[in-house]
């Protein structure tokens, strides 16, 4: 399972990423953790289909997480 961390807060991503990794641990899932720090490198490095779940902060310095995620739906309805 590739899943994406975004946000600003690096203590917020480490935590996800801890609690994403012992899920996958407990429930024998192989997981890849992708971290992004803002909503403008996650969609620079989005492809369509190319993570099983996201993960988004909502109030971000930047592109806040609502305009990334509706970005992110606009590239795959098109």
């Amino acid at each position: 399972m590739k899943i994406a961390l975004v946000d600003d807060e690096q203590a917020c991503i480490d935590e996800m990423c801890r609690l994403c990794v012992n899920f996958g641990q407990s429930n024998g899932y192989p997981i890849k953790i992708v971290p992004f720090d803002s909503g403008e490198a996650f969609l620079a490095a989005f492809d369509n289909g190319d993570f099983d779940l996201v993960f988004m902060d909502i109030y971000m310095k930047g592109m806040n997480g609502i305009a990334a995620a509706l970005e992110m739906r606009q590239s795959l309805c098109s």
